[in-house]
């Protein structure tokens, strides 16, 4: 080949390029952004929608089933889920992936535009976006402390939190324990009504007395003035003095109200190690990157130290690029661990520090070579990615080792180096280039197919292309040239003892395979139907494995409505219990109300720095914590403020929600008896207790009244005013809200409710009792829809057994208690990633073997030779199933990533060694001898090659520094599917060859 001759040849070219490739790549490294994850765009659009004060029932019906009546306009939808609760809907549009997500977004909007005049005039208008994984995603937790927790507040609200929200890259900023500025003007029924006047008079009168209106501007001569009128008000002294009326006495607003500066009420709490704390909550945006955006946030805060009030401190308590930093390290570690490893055994095979030195010097022109390659894709220098390198790693040498080894026997048939190195690597380029293809061609339905697999693996498989390419390019230039230089025949020794035993060793177990070669094929085949119909039951599935990053929360639901006195009881109990355990270092606390939630979150450092692991400590502290009534726990790996997704969702969906909610919860109590499961919760789960008015419609239209003016007269004394079209009062940078409202005294009772004063005539009120009765009922949390019909949810965390073994149970007890056909199941959470992934990676798994084979079928002109190859592929899956058996790890959508990946590499060793076995064939007669010659000139590189695959992926398989979890499931499916492949690879396909070219006689 002219290439080869070429890199021969011109060795300063060869060497130049192979410099330039070096200095290249490092720039390319250091210019890629750094992130936990790649950037993944989910194919769905979320539709937000806020009504202040509204049921789950009326959120339902006046807003989520009128915007979901108008969605099937859209094209290309899939799947339409809703949740209506208090005050919110919440719609997701799932659509099919590969669509372009933000011209959905323009559409919905459209749609939603179109209806936007149905929507109840005081609901906010729909917040429509996509949504990005990453987004929202909680990078750093800031907390601050002073002794005035008001004029902490103010400085967070109009101060800190601007100045944050400019930061490029930042989504978000929250703030945790703390309340905003609040004038409210406290009004009382009964006064109310002594003077004729009603909440929503004293509103428009409020509005009136401080409005701005453009007034133009007016020429005075040759000068222009513009008219400003100064009509605000901005003290709460003129707001006591707003006139109401001067027939005769003259009322003001002081008169009838108490005007109070105050705060609203408290929807959320925050505490660090059990004390009130104010804290930043502060997300990103899906395109930022962690570490930048993290970098950029505290040199902010230190830049504001300078005007930063004298009693305000603050510390850092969460920074996610910590974690991200770790886990990049951690696989940045392991490669290198890896490529030292293979190095090693290249040493013991070869015994060579020449051959040993030419062949390492392929990793890092290969790996610069392949950086390169993915900064021009614009990849990210992320976890998936740098997986895909680390798997390269144990890759790179084996072109290169298939190469030298050849060119090392070229050098002992008494050949100068540079007619070896020529002749060495030109003779085995076609089962190289082969080898190569068949590792690439098994990624090509992952990057040309659309789905959620391809979304999240798409940047370690061009990893694994690109490195694949790169050191196919190193071993048929950078190689042979520097073989062509420094392999001479002086240097060449015997075979290293270690080799030399095995390759006995082997020679003699082959010859008596070959001798009984029927009885060896049948015993191969059984041994792997036997593997795959008993073993492959035990083996735990799940979406992704867990991660030990060092921290994790506690998220504690309570009922809606209860009190913070009962609700600071429970956080006392989970926070005494999680300061008891030992590895505790810190921990923080966010209530939030609206929600229901108490989030622990709790840090207990990094893993190297313990000796227990985090699933170990969180199973201890679940034990305790379950123990405390009135409570349902889930527990989270991440740092979270609010309710976090659990690995199965468990819909039951149909027509009537009444039957489908009784069947969820006779399903519910199975659910909680089953061993393996945790953190079981439902969405049956109780909203609290509701107060229902029923209105008398014939007492309402005697007295010739509006059933709407009498819920707005409610409305006003309950919320405060009109929740579309709010008041406010400037003071200094502050936007203070001004509500009419009764007082917290007089919103604590049924009875206060029932004696409210509606206005009947000009002159005349009566209570709410003599037109309405006032009954409690249960209030349902949330309305749950898919693709408009009711569901209720089951949520179950893996607590052990593997989620396909709980999803097995679910369906079991599902069918037991269903009797209603009308009544449905569907999977959610991680139960319906993982379904989604093992349908497009079955599909991956038969278009990579087909390509596979029209690849083999090709390049050696039969139709019988790719089944014959191909043959190594099951015994890789019962290495897998073994590995997995063993380790007792779960075979996640990683794992499922090395199993595609094994279907191309094994093959590779069958090739190299059917084309020898063939090549001698054509030399030798007698079959069996050309056989066992091939198959011992062939042994070296086999061993060598699978052997710096497996060893390079060891330090994977260790679960050794933070977040190594998610990439043990990887190394584990390569290195047992490539041991136990490569063994029986090495008698299996000799022997079948050689049974089937017996039966046939001829070559295949």
């Amino acid at each position: 080949m002219k290439l080869i001759k070429i890199a021969i040849k011109r060795t300063i070219v060869t060497t130049m390029i192979s410099i330039s490739l070096l200095i290249l790549g490092i720039f390319a490294m250091k210019s890629m952004r750094t992130e936990l994850l790649p950037d993944i765009e989910y194919p769905v659009v979320k539709i937000i929608t806020h009504w202040s004060g509204a049921s789950a029932e009326d959120v339902e019906k006046q807003i989520t089933n009128k915007i979901e009546r108008i969605l099937p306009n859209v094209e290309g939808i899939e799947n339409i889920s809703s949740e209506s609760s208090y005050e919110n809907s919440s719609i997701s549009v799932e659509f099919n992936y590969g669509v372009n997500i933000q011209d959905k977004v323009t559409e919905i909007q459209r749609e939603v535009f179109q209806i936007k005049n149905d929507l109840p005039n005081s609901a906010k208008n729909p917040i429509i976006k996509k949504t990005e994984v990453g987004a929202g995603a909680i990078t750093l937790f800031l907390t601050f402390v002073s002794p005035d927790k008001k004029a902490l507040f103010s400085y967070l609200e109009n101060y800190v939190k601007p100045n944050l929200e400019t930061i490029s890259g930042v989504a978000e900023v929250s703030i945790l324990g703390g309340t905003k500025k609040q004038l409210q003007i406290q009004i009382e029924p009964a006064k109310l009504a002594s003077y004729n006047l009603t909440p929503m008079d004293i509103y428009q009168l409020i509005r009136k007395s401080s409005m701005v209106i453009p007034l133009g501007s007016l020429m005075n001569g040759r000068e222009e003035y513009v008219i400003q009128a100064l009509g605000e008000l901005e003290s709460v002294e003129e707001y006591e003095n707003i006139l109401l009326h001067s027939n005769g006495d003259t009322l003001r607003l002081k008169d009838i109200a108490n005007v109070v500066l105050t705060e609203e009420d408290p929807l959320n709490l925050g505490f660090n190690r059990g004390k009130p704390a104010t804290t930043i909550a502060i997300s990103k945006s899906s395109d930022g990157s962690t570490i930048e955006i993290n970098e950029k946030i505290m040199k902010a805060i230190r830049n504001m130290e300078e005007t930063m009030p004298s009693n305000i401190t603050y510390f850092k308590i969460f920074d996610s690029s910590e974690s991200i930093k770790k886990s990049i390290n951690t696989v940045g570690k392991s490669a290198l661990q890896g490529l030292i490893l293979a190095s090693l055994f290249l040493w013991i095979f070869f015994k060579n520090k020449k051959m040993t030195l030419i062949v390492s010097f392929a990793f890092p022109l290969a790996i610069s070579t392949t950086f390169i390659l993915m900064k021009g894709i614009h990849s990210t220098f992320n976890l998936i990615s740098l997986m895909g390198l680390a798997i390269g790693v144990g890759m790179l040498t084996d072109n290169s080792v298939v190469v030298i080894d050849n060119i090392y026997n070229h050098i002992q048939e008494e050949k100068n180096s540079i007619e070896a190195a020529f002749i060495g690597t030109n003779q085995v380029f076609s089962s190289v280039l082969a080898s190569t293809l068949t590792s690439i061609i098994v990624f090509l339905p992952i990057i040309f197919t659309k789905g959620i697999f391809k979304e999240m693996f798409q940047d370690m498989v061009w990893a694994i292309i690109f490195s694949n390419v790169a050191a196919l390019l190193v071993s048929v230039t950078f190689i042979p040239m520097l073989a062509s230089k420094f392999m001479k025949k002086n240097i060449i020794q015997t075979e290293g003892k270690y080799f030399s035993k095995i390759q006995r060793k082997y020679q003699k177990f082959l010859s008596i395979s070959l001798k009984h070669k029927k009885k060896t094929v049948l015993i191969s085949l059984l041994f792997a139907f036997l593997i795959f119909g008993i073993g492959g039951k035990f083996v735990k599935f799940g979406f992704l494995t867990k991660q030990d990053y060092g921290y994790y929360s506690v998220i504690a639901e309570f009922q809606n409505g209860s009190d913070f006195e009962k609700i600071q009881e429970l956080r006392n109990e989970i926070e005494t219990i999680i300061k008891k355990e030992p590895h505790t270092k810190s921990y923080f606390s966010i209530i939030q109300k609206r929600n229901g939630t108490i989030s622990v979150n709790v840090d207990v450092g990094f893993k190297e720095k313990r000796k227990e692991s985090i699933f170990e400590i969180v199973k201890k502290v679940r034990k305790e914590v379950e123990k405390i009534p009135d409570i349902r726990t889930t527990f989270f790996y991440e740092y979270a403020k609010g309710k976090p997704k659990k690995d199965i969702e468990f819909q039951i969906v149909g027509t009537d929600l009444e039957a489908i909610q009784i069947l969820a919860r006779q399903i519910y109590k199975d659910v909680l008896k089953i061993k393996g499961v945790a953190d079981v919760s439902s969405t049956l789960d109780s909203g609290g207790k509701k107060l229902e008015i029923i209105f008398k419609r014939d007492k309402i239209q005697s007295l010739n009244m509006s059933i709407k003016q009498i819920e707005e007269t409610i409305s006003y004394y309950l919320l405060g005013g009109d929740r579309a079209n709010t008041i406010t009062i400037k003071s200094g940078n502050e936007e203070i809200e001004v509500l009419v409202r009764l007082s917290k005294d007089n919103r604590k009772s049924i009875k206060q409710l029932e004696n409210l004063k509606i206005k009947v005539t000009d002159n005349s009120f009566i209570n709410l009792s003599e037109i309405a009765d006032i009954r409690k009922v249960e209030n349902q949390l949330s309305i749950d829809k898919i693709n408009r019909f009711y569901s209720v949810s089951i949520y179950v965390n893996d607590g052990g057994i593997g989620t396909r073994k709980i999803q097995q149970e679910l369906v079991k007890i599902f069918s037991e208690k269903n009797k209603d056909s009308s009544i449905q199941y569907r999977w959610g959470g991680d139960a319906e990633k993982m379904q989604r992934a093992m349908k497009e990676l079955m599909l991956t798994f038969l278009i990579a073997i087909f390509l596979i084979y029209a690849l083999l079928a090709s390049q050696f002109e039969s139709f019988l030779f790719p089944f014959l190859v191909m043959g190594s592929i099951p015994f890789s899956l019962v290495g897998v199933i073994i590995g997995f058996l063993i380790t007792q790890h779960t075979l996640d959508a990683v794992a499922m990533v090395g199993i595609v990946l094994l279907i191309g590499i094994v093959v590779n060793n069958a090739i190299v060694l059917l084309d020898f076995i063939q090549q001698e064939e054509e030399e030798s007669k007698n079959k069996k001898e050309a056989i066992e010659k091939a198959c011992n000139l062939r042994l070296r590189p086999i061993l060598l090659t699978s052997l710096t695959t497996i060893v390079g992926m060891i330090p994977l398989s260790l679960r050794i520094g933070d977040g190594s979890e998610v990439y043990q499931g990887l190394g584990i499916s390569i290195i047992f599917g490539m041991s136990f492949s490569t063994l029986l690879t090495l008698i299996f396909v000799p022997t079948t060859y050689y049974m089937l070219t017996s039966i046939f006689s001829k070559k295949l």
